[in-house]
């Protein structure tokens, strides 16, 4: 939806966007979590296992937090503005138990237009229960203020437009999203047809996105 919309300068002459994701996961190695998963490992309960904080920890993952799920929002930011020029990036290693960085902010510039992107990144991030995931894309005509529910949950996300006629009223059009019945009209599947429609040099009518 947001593709469409950018495609169709609903928000005018885009300059700006910025992704603010994190989650929030303790350092294994202090006592008392290590106390606590070795009392539930007891029990046949794995939760370092279970909730993929092995990612952290092992070096088979060959990096870390930003290697792990930059490249969701990385390959988006490409998506909408085009291919990249230049990164400025920072990666932290908080915890030195884990072998790989747990928090990190880049700096997009793209080659196409004079949009800057920022990406932040971030496992350590005390906060919400299931973290945050919010972004905002800045235009001359409105912005979006989108956030999005933790991935396990199958739910739509939020997204708001702000433009000069209501800002002052302080209440944002909520543009509604659902999602649709057939697993084709996914985002993901749409997205990944594209990609294998221009590898294959045919037309992308099927998923309603021109061919450039």
């Amino acid at each position: 939806m947001i593709k469409e919309n950018l495609m169709k300068e609903k928000l005018g002459m885009v300059f700006h966007a910025s992704i603010y994701w994190y989650h929030f996961t303790p350092d294994l190695e202090s006592k008392w979590v290590r106390r606590g998963l070795d009392f539930f490992k007891k029990l046949g309960i794995d939760m370092e296992k279970d909730q993929g904080a092995w990612r952290l920890t092992d070096k088979r993952c060959g990096g870390g937090d930003f290697l792990d799920h930059g490249p969701h929002y990385i390959d988006l930011l490409r998506w909408w503005f085009g291919n990249i020029d230049t990164i400025s990036a920072h990666v932290r290693r908080t915890h030195k138990s884990r072998v790989f960085e747990d928090h990190s902010a880049a700096l997009f510039s793209f080659k196409q237009n004079d949009i800057i992107a920022v990406f932040e990144r971030s496992s350590n991030i005390i906060g919400r229960l299931n973290g945050q995931e919010l972004g905002r894309i800045h235009g001359t005509k409105g912005s979006y203020y989108f956030s999005l529910p933790h991935e396990i949950k199958l739910a739509p996300m939020t997204l708001k437009k702000y433009t000069w006629k209501n800002i002052l009223r302080d209440k944002p059009k909520i543009i509604k999203t659902k999602f649709p019945k057939d697993p084709w009209d996914l985002s993901y599947a749409r997205e990944v047809r594209s990609f294998i429609n221009q590898v294959l040099g045919r037309s992308n009518e099927d998923v309603n996105f021109p061919e450039e």
